[in-house]
């Protein structure tokens, strides 16, 4: 605790004296090579950066690079790339602070906690294993805000920008050369129509029940209108089925489905519960399976996704103050 309230007077004390040097410089016409080498022999470090006024030092690249080399195996970052990697984590969090965005460190404790006992099966597992590379705990929670402070961000934006629709999807599929392609119906909304019939009733009664389910279909033309009808009727169960592909549905429905237009309801099928019939209230032809259409979605979300953090990030440093040594 001692310890840590040393360093923060320490960054303080810093932070002051660079503050305060700068000022001296503009003054009385300094140069600027001399002003970053008094702010370097104040901690012994160099600072590299500075992005709206937050120093990002030699120090801060030492350590990312070795943590870059750890996760992804060795590889080397240049301290260029390293340097804008750091840079544009200062202008998310500062994004986050003007935006009133905030997360907790109760939850960059627990992110830091979980990758820990998945890589080494115990909490305190990472804590060593970063030690013996060289690279402070709190360099690697520093780059968990980041990037969990970015995704917050980019995925308010998102939802609010960003849609991905049918024709989207449909039109991405038509661009690939998935080999599954093939033309197939999705019913996008389907509704069960149940018309009880009680256990032992008898055939005179069962003969009314079906009677009175085939007087309905003949007067059913839509699903906005005729579905609030019949949830008013007495012995009959709407039950939503939701979106199905033509494939997923079993044989008899499936033929049975086919030739029913939008709107309309198809003939009564005896089931132990009664007769059912079904509401088609919304379907289009397709080309792909169900799996390759979710597949398509998830990657033009990730495209325009990546597009968003893109555009968002040279937005952020075209209006950032930012000075390199």
């Amino acid at each position: 605790m001692m310890t840590s309230i040393m360093a923060q007077r320490g960054i303080c004390q810093l932070w002051i004296k660079t503050t305060k040097i700068l000022l001296l410089s503009v003054l009385i016409g300094v140069s600027t090579s001399l002003v970053w080498s008094d702010i370097s022999r104040a901690r012994s470090v160099t600072i590299k950066a500075l992005v709206n006024d937050v120093p990002i030092t030699d120090f801060d690249i030492s350590q990312r690079k070795k943590l870059i080399a750890l996760v992804e195996r060795g590889r080397r970052a240049s301290n260029t790339q390293v340097l804008n990697q750091l840079i544009d984590e200062v202008l998310w969090l500062s994004e986050a602070k003007r935006r009133n965005f905030n997360i907790a460190e109760s939850r960059i404790d627990q992110t830091y906690s979980q990758i820990s006992k998945s890589v080494t099966g115990s909490s305190k597992g990472l804590t060593r294993v970063l030690r013996s590379r060289g690279i402070n705990p709190n360099s690697f929670k520093k780059q968990l805000r980041a990037r969990q402070t970015q995704d917050k961000i980019v995925r308010a934006r998102f939802n609010a920008t960003v849609n991905v629709s049918d024709q989207d999807v449909s039109a991405f599929l038509l661009d690939s050369d998935k080999t599954t392609k093939q033309e197939e119906i999705e019913y996008r909304d389907l509704q069960q129509i149940v018309f009880v019939v009680p256990k032992n009733s008898s055939k005179t009664y069962e003969r009314k029940i079906r009677t009175r389910a085939k007087r309905l279909r003949n007067q059913f033309h839509s699903c906005s209108t005729g579905l609030a009808t019949i949830r008013g009727l007495k012995d009959v169960v709407v039950d939503r089925v939701g979106r199905k592909l033509a494939s997923a549905l079993p044989p008899k429905l499936r033929k049975s489905l086919e030739k029913i237009a939008v709107g309309k309801l198809s003939a009564p099928v005896r089931i132990p519960d009664g007769f059912e019939m079904i509401a088609v209230c919304d379907k289009k032809k397709i080309l792909s399976s169900e799996g390759a259409r979710s597949e398509a979605r998830q990657k033009i979300r990730n495209t325009k996704g990546q597009a968003l953090i893109r555009r968002y990030i040279r937005d952020l440093r075209a209006d950032a103050t930012i000075i390199i040594r």
